[in-house]
């Protein structure tokens, strides 16, 4: 898998328009605006009342989960990417060495 991850961040370069590239750029997009609220969740929650702190604390740790699912989502989105690229042979600077290193796990 970090193989993967490497060779998805050295082919995000690339010039090429691929349906793993929009997934990622989407839920990368959905990722920072989870955060943006998180933080100002925490933000609200230390201006609130002990007892709506615990509203506010409920609604933290949903956030904060639902950014743990959003980062999961995202590394396998690159993890795919990058397995379609060296299933495609797609070429790089450096790609070469990713690709033999894969080679030898498989092997």
């Amino acid at each position: 898998d970090q193989l993967y991850l490497q060779i998805a961040a050295e082919a995000r370069q690339l010039p090429v328009k691929s349906s793993h590239l929009f997934k990622a750029s989407e839920l990368e997009e959905k990722l920072a605006t989870a955060q943006a609220e998180l933080l100002v969740l925490e933000q609200e929650s230390e201006l609130t009342s002990s007892i709506e702190r615990i509203t506010h604390s409920s609604l933290i740790a949903q956030k904060s989960n639902s950014i743990s699912v959003l980062e999961n989502n995202v590394e396998a989105i690159w993890i795919s990417y990058g397995q379609h690229c060296y299933e495609t042979g797609a070429t790089f600077t450096g790609c070469e060495l990713f690709y033999e290193r894969v080679k030898e796990l498989i092997n």
